[in-house]
């Protein structure tokens, strides 16, 4: 199916993204797709119904709980905004350098501070990867989402016979696309501003390995003679840094939309699959409460879980 097909693309595509554990010293967890990819590949061999929807809802679990593990990446990646913030604050002439303030930043431009700058640059390049890694698998779970709308249409369709509430609910819980609107815009940008930080990055660290192991003479002319280079990359940077800033805002909009449209597809499907089994007189497999644990989140926002109402 094509939705499997854009499953599994969009997690190889965020598995090949190389994310450092910290980033501006803030600890970065990984969003642990798991086994869900094979849980995918089970509804495949279901056979009456009851036993479609039971392995389905495996797969809504699983969904739920990596949307809620994007989220709670994206939400902890705003104290890396912070962090980087602070950062720059000191070295603003530098880093944020136009034609006013080169006399101020050439001040600024000594060994250690275009270190400090280098070291700001790749925090921002490797805030993009993050962002790109996590847009990526919220990819991944929109497909997942449109893959069980594909193939769960019968189990919905049996029981708007008899309850049409609550297969209406599921049906719209399903539809994710308002929620991710803009994903894959989102991603095409960071791809561009990731290219253009890592080109920055390749001229500035460079020049401070240059500086550190220069001699104690080169060292003294090295600011004069290589403060031109400098000034063009960091010409660059600031809008960089504007738009990666713009960049976090948009991902925090369809990472929380997409966390709060998983928990409601999880909600509206355990009704779903409640209604099918009085439908057939049978016992909901495992309880009605069974994989709850599976579809809660195990990376919390800044504020911690809110608890379910």
């Amino acid at each position: 199916m094509a939705s499997k097909r854009g499953i599994v693309s969009a997690f190889e595509n965020a598995t090949g993204i190389d994310v450092p554990d910290k980033i501006a010293g803030i600890s970065i967890p990984d969003p642990d797709v798991g086994n869900i990819v094979e849980l995918v590949d089970t509804l495949s061999d279901a056979g009456d119904l009851v036993e479609k929807a039971t392995k389905a809802r495996e797969v809504v679990a699983g969904g739920a709980r990596l949307a809620g593990n994007c989220w709670g990446i994206i939400d902890t990646a705003q104290d890396v905004i912070d962090r980087i913030s602070a950062d720059i604050e000191p070295l603003e002439p530098l880093l944020r350098l136009d034609v006013s303030q080169i006399p101020a930043a050439f001040k600024l431009f000594n060994k250690t501070n275009l270190d400090k700058s280098a070291s700001i640059v790749g925090d921002v390049l490797s805030l993009g990867k993050l962002l790109e890694k996590i847009s990526n698998v919220l990819e991944g779970v929109k497909n997942i989402f449109t893959l069980i709308m594909e193939t769960c249409g019968d189990i919905v369709d049996k029981v708007m016979e008899f309850m049409a509430d609550v297969a209406q609910a599921f049906a719209d819980a399903l539809h994710l696309e308002s929620a991710l609107d803009g994903i894959k815009g989102l991603v095409e940008s960071l791809a561009d501003i990731i290219a253009e930080l890592a080109d920055i990055d390749s001229t500035l660290r460079p020049m401070v390995d240059a500086w550190a192991s220069a001699s104690w003479l080169e060292a003294g002319t090295f600011a004069m003679k290589n403060f031109d280079s400098v000034k063009n990359a960091m010409l660059r940077f600031w809008p960089a840094w504007e738009t990666s800033q713009a960049q976090y805002q948009a991902a925090r909009e369809v990472g929380l939309s997409a966390h709060q449209g998983a928990k409601k597809t999880w909600t509206t499907f355990k009704d779903l699959l409640h209604q099918l089994c009085a439908m057939f007189g049978v016992d909901v497999p495992g309880g009605d409460d069974a994989r709850d644990s599976d579809a809660q989140p195990t990376i919390a926002p800044r504020g911690g879980f809110v608890p379910d109402e």
